[in-house]
């Protein structure tokens, strides 16, 4: 994960996004148009599955949570889906997974 100076740096820089984000990652703002709930992680916390469409780009995203990661509790209980800004990595085996995010209004 991107140490605090380094997220820090990027917001004065004016970042799209006020996301943390590991080295290697992105960042994206989109629409959720799938959410699924998983299994739990081995600690006991939420995980999901979603699929993102990019605001900017049109481009889709599928990908987990990643567990024990705080995005399984920003994500609310009920089924709503709407806007959210996510940092993403991909793993070795280059599946996606999503390490941050939060839910934002567009007006």
């Amino acid at each position: 994960m991107a140490s605090f100076k380094a997220f820090m740096e990027e917001l004065e820089k004016g970042a799209k996004n006020d996301v943390p984000m590991r080295k290697g990652g992105f960042r994206s703002s989109g629409d959720i148009l799938i959410k699924d709930r998983l299994k739990n992680s081995p600690m006991g916390n939420p995980r999901y599955r979603l699929v993102i469409k990019d605001i900017d780009s049109g481009e889709i995203y599928e990908g987990k949570t990643v567990p024990n990661g705080a995005i399984g509790y920003e994500l609310p209980w009920s089924d709503k889906l709407g806007k959210i800004r996510v940092s993403a990595h991909r793993t070795p085996k280059g599946e996606l997974v999503f390490d941050n995010g939060e839910y934002f209004d567009e007006d």
